[in-house]
């Protein structure tokens, strides 16, 4: 039941507790290690007095309590704890550049991160990789539509993982409460639906990206708030495009609200735009058109053929056709080797700004090599 959550407490409390213990009959006596992992003990049973808070929550009996706090802090504090409760088998890294702030209830998120850890350490009982990342991202009124997200700056709490990954079917249902692919002593399915309802209540959004075999990324997406006493947030205006050619560019992404996003973007700043909402579809329409293409932008992740097999097909045909990759995963998790990648990489959600200026550097960079 709901006891596997106050279980991940528990195990906290008493992993904890055997260390105090050794540490006890250690000699010399370590006062320190001692204290700290006393204080281990008192944050998980602080936080197990929250859990009941956040559960009353979710049923909407108790109210939410938010505060303008800073993400890096707040999530840089739960080292210590996931550390140990995730034992020596998963290799943790954060990455956490820049204070980020936002309106969040601060033991809810601590909770969120914990239920994100622990679902990423089953989907690897063998071992693995869990990364967890703090951003920033301003997104423009076009970038903002295709994401089902609104107009403004985002700071973006990452949790990716190198586990099993999540088929089509239980993407659908993952943020369901009370559905769960655990059996009934390890989990009662209303962990993601909390970490759902902390985010909708802090006016964030939530995106799960995964596919069988490459492990899950989950995004919440915080409105950023200005420091306490500091100026308010605001977005810098786009750049105007500067290009007056044509170079022709593919657009395969079978998502169509962020296809028609990004094509018209790129039309916008003087490129010759194609789509394509399949990996099948763009290696049919490229074998019908001519000139040759100079550029790809690909989902990574697609039903049927994959964005990396139909990169792989085109540079056959034409090996110096530029190849970018988009995708919701993490490009730091990408950069770690664990999910194969591309050269190139622009992670979702991205502006226009960005997005314009890196097919940009690209075929600018293919301009420069080319002979003659």
């Amino acid at each position: 039941g709901i006891a596997h959550d106050f279980n991940n407490m528990l195990a906290v409390i008493i992993g904890f507790t055997e260390r105090a213990q050794d540490l006890a009959y250690d000699q010399p006596f370590d006062r320190k290690q001692l204290l700290e992992s006393l204080d281990h003990v008192l944050k998980a049973a602080e936080r197990s007095s929250d859990l009941c808070r956040r559960i009353l929550s979710f049923s909407r009996r108790q109210v939410f309590d938010p505060q303008v706090l800073d993400l890096k802090a707040l999530v840089a504090d739960t080292e210590p704890m996931l550390s140990r409760v995730l034992g020596e088998q998963v290799d943790l890294t954060y990455v956490l550049p820049r204070q980020a702030y936002a309106l969040v209830d601060p033991a809810q998120l601590e909770q969120a991160v914990l239920n994100l850890a622990l679902n990423a350490r089953d989907a690897m009982p063998q071992g693995g990789k869990l990364l967890i990342e703090l951003k920033t991202v301003d997104l423009d009124e076009e970038g903002a539509r295709a994401h089902h997200l609104e107009q403004g700056s985002y700071a973006v709490l990452a949790v990716s993982d190198t586990g099993a990954g999540m088929d089509a079917v239980t993407l659908k249902q993952v943020f369901e409460p009370f559905f769960t692919t655990k059996s009934a002593a390890r989990g009662t399915g209303l962990g993601l639906s909390m970490v759902k309802g902390l985010v909708k209540q802090s006016g964030g959004h939530i995106y799960v990206y995964s596919e069988p075999g490459l492990g899950t990324t989950f995004k919440l997406y915080f409105p950023r708030q200005p420091e306490p006493g500091a100026e308010a947030l605001t977005l810098l205006p786009l750049a105007q495009p500067r290009r007056d050619n044509h170079e022709m560019v593919l657009v395969v992404e079978d998502e169509a609200l962020l296809s028609a996003m990004v094509t018209k973007t790129l039309e916008r700043a003087g490129f010759t735009v194609l789509s394509a909402p399949s990996a099948e579809a763009a290696l049919e329409l490229v074998a019908a058109i001519d000139p040759p293409l100079d550029l790809v932008l690909t989902d990574l992740v697609m039903p049927g053929m994959n964005g990396r097999d139909l990169a792989a097909c085109l540079r056959k045909q034409h090996p110096r056709l530029e190849v970018l990759f988009m995708s919701g995963y993490s490009d730091n998790l990408f950069a770690q080797g664990e999910l194969r990648r591309g050269v190139n990489f622009l992670e979702k959600p991205m502006s226009a700004a960005v997005l314009v200026a890196q097919v940009q550097q690209l075929l600018d960079r293919r301009a420069r090599n080319t002979p003659g």
